[in-house]
């Protein structure tokens, strides 16, 4: 498995006098949008990702809701598969183990890439504590990587 590239797009919380909320979220929505949109027109034969489940902070749901939103309005016009693999399912391919830790995911997956995970996440993600949302992409793709639509997706792309 080779990882050309990752990182974290993230948007930053406007707040004080004359902001509103809702404002501001359909504001971060679309600077998510803008900044994904040049990454999934690339040469892109799927998009991977992690299953999610919602947060008991209301907060927290809706934002994910949002992004979500964001991600397959993009993955629909563009005309990409969208393909998902459990939490559960991530660590058994990677680790062998379903209750195995995000460190010893990360681990295991910067094995099979021969220590690119690693140095991708050291070189491009500065804040450590944030290592596990690229580190949970790749795993998506380590765990799907036997599935006929990611292969077909692949295929697709040459």
């Amino acid at each position: 498995l080779s990882v050309l590239d990752l990182g974290i797009i993230r948007t930053r919380k406007r707040s004080g006098r004359g902001t509103l909320l809702t404002d501001d979220l359909r504001r971060r929505g679309q600077e998510l949008g803008r900044a994904l949109r040049p990454i999934l027109s690339r040469d892109v034969g799927a998009v991977c990702a992690e299953s999610y489940s919602l947060p008991r902070n209301a907060s927290a749901s809706g934002m994910i809701g949002r992004a979500w939103g964001v991600v397959d309005t993009l993955t629909d016009e563009l005309a990409l598969p969208v393909l998902s693999a459990s939490p559960q399912a991530i660590k058994k391919a990677t680790t062998g183990r379903r209750s195995a830790s995000k460190q010893m995911v990360q681990a295991a997956l910067d094995l099979v890439t021969g220590g690119g995970l690693g140095v991708l996440l050291r070189d491009q993600v500065s804040q450590r504590g944030l290592w596990e949302h690229p580190a949970d992409a790749v795993g998506a793709v380590w765990a799907l990587r036997h599935t006929d639509a990611l292969r077909l997706a692949m295929r697709a792309t040459g």
